[in-house]
């Protein structure tokens, strides 16, 4: 129940978003693949025009909301500690852990800066009905982390094609070590769904396929439509 009704708050969270005279138009979005790496893909909150240091600038939305008596705490302690609820703070600056103390957070933006092809993304810290605050981070170095990101994605999808992962069971040097025991375990199942594609093609899209999860949590979206999946 706390799934569906942080989502449920998302649609609040874009009103008052729209609300701000410095944001000047919130899309609700689903799933988002790369054009240029369809494997890699990136669920984003939504996306916005919104206006950074006098420039109209398009950016990725992460939303946050608080519930928890702890956790809505600590935010309004982030809070009163502002001299203005809305921040433009760099990818690389340490205020950023300040801002956005959870790493798995700070993953999420430079994931969507990777995916959407995007230097800039609009974090917002929410409650119910309400914003706590947002922060607008912004990377310079985002185009240069993205080719090196990019690189490594397209060296794990060539090694992903090669017949000497699945005869060996070689593991490309990129992947961490503790994941790769669990690359090498996956190696039958990787083989097997290659040699379905290849004697029945790809399948078609089927509802029943989708994670439970991620059917609720894009159902819970306002506007966005069941085609999307």
């Amino acid at each position: 129940m706390l799934f569906i009704a942080v989502q449920a708050n998302e649609g609040n969270v874009v009103v008052a978003l729209r609300s701000l005279r410095w944001v000047k138009q919130v899309y609700q979005v689903g799933l988002l693949r790369s054009k240029e790496l369809p494997f890699a893909a990136v669920s984003a909150d939504g996306l916005a025009w919104i206006v950074v240091n006098g420039a109209l600038t398009l950016c990725g939305v992460e939303m946050k909301t608080r519930s928890g008596t702890d956790a809505l705490r600590n935010s309004y302690a982030i809070r009163n500690q502002l001299n203005s609820p809305h921040l433009i703070v760099d990818l690389d600056s340490p205020i950023l852990q300040v801002l956005v103390p959870e790493s798995d957070y700070r993953y999420q933006i430079a994931h969507q800066m990777v995916v959407l092809n995007l230097d800039t993304v609009l974090f917002v810290i929410a409650t119910e009905g309400q914003i706590c605050y947002t922060v607008t981070v912004k990377s310079t170095a985002a185009s240069v982390y993205r080719r090196q990101v990019m690189a490594d994605l397209r060296r794990l999808d060539s090694y992903m094609n090669l017949s000497l992962i699945h005869t060996e069971g070689r593991v490309p040097e990129i992947v961490p070590a503790p994941y790769q025991a669990i690359w090498r375990t996956n190696l039958t199942f990787w083989t097997l769904l290659k040699t379905t594609v290849a004697t029945q093609g790809l399948l078609g899209p089927v509802k029943e396929f989708l994670h439970i999860m991620q059917a609720l949590y894009s159902k819970n979206k306002v506007m966005l439509s069941s085609d999307t999946q």
